[in-house]
């Protein structure tokens, strides 16, 4: 069996999870948030700052540096967020 063969069957196992998962994403994502809120009342008390997610940003997190994307670079995530 050669590598296109094998690269061309994990991407379409990789499709089909995915495709599984799709439907649940937004809930997920929402289960996600809930849980960071409480996470950050309870750090409130320790006098702790946590990473916030702001809108429309996600391309310019510090996880993301070495891409080299800088504000402005998708202007229609921050008229969208």
């Amino acid at each position: 069996m050669d590598m296109t063969c094998r690269l061309a069957g994990a991407v379409a196992l990789q499709a089909a999870v995915l495709r599984a998962k799709l439907p649940t994403f937004a809930d997920r994502i929402a289960r996600r948030r809930a849980i960071a809120w409480r996470y950050d009342r309870r750090l409130e008390r320790l006098d702790l700052v946590p990473p916030r997610e702001a809108p429309g940003t996600l391309h310019l997190q510090q996880a993301y540096a070495q891409l080299g994307f800088r504000a402005g670079a998708f202007p229609e995530s921050h008229v969208t967020a």
